[in-house]
């Protein structure tokens, strides 16, 4: 069997479950646009209430939280895949 990430986000929800907001340009161009509440000052209180940074760099930033039900990490476990890259 070879599990397939049919969703948004393709494969890494299955793999290792990446959290990725997006850019803040993104969402400052789709406000821009026309789809007002969606630029990133908007938004951002919405991911600072959904995460719970586990990262001590980013935990006393104006962009994160430790509040929310959404732990945020880097990497507990590397594969060996990960070991034989040699970008990373």
């Amino acid at each position: 069997m070879w599990p397939r990430g049919k969703v948004l986000g393709g494969s890494t929800v299955l793999n290792a479950m990446i959290y990725i907001r997006g850019h803040k340009n993104d969402y400052d161009n789709w406000a821009a646009e026309g789809n007002l509440g969606w630029d990133y000052a908007s938004v951002l209180p919405y991911f600072k209430r959904s995460e719970n940074v586990q990262i001590d760099d980013l935990r006393n930033s104006s962009y994160h939280s430790v509040q929310g039900p959404l732990p945020v990490s880097h990497f507990q476990e590397f594969p060996q895949i990960f070991q034989a890259n040699k970008y990373l």
